[in-house]
């Protein structure tokens, strides 16, 4: 994970009590998957251009379909 998406994940699991490794784990408790939802949304949100679905994928080791997925639920919850 590079820094800029590490210190952004770092920000969502601090809000929701989680830690980065939970994150980045296949954990799918619902604190965690908001915390790994919320942290897709916002790396992707910091530089869209760079930051596609596959690239956020990546990051997570998710593929792109979830990331797009975690962040339509982040968006629905937000509303």
């Amino acid at each position: 994970m590079n820094p800029t998406a590490r210190h952004i994940t770092e920000g969502a699991a601090q809000r929701h009590g989680v830690t980065v490794e939970e994150i980045l784990s296949g954990d799918r408790t619902k604190r965690v998957s908001h915390a790994r939802q919320e942290a897709y949304y916002q790396v992707r949100q910091f530089d869209p251009d760079f930051y596609s679905y596959p690239n956020v994928a990546k990051q997570f080791g998710r593929t792109h379909a979830a990331v797009i997925y975690g962040i339509r639920r982040h968006l629905e919850r937000a509303a």
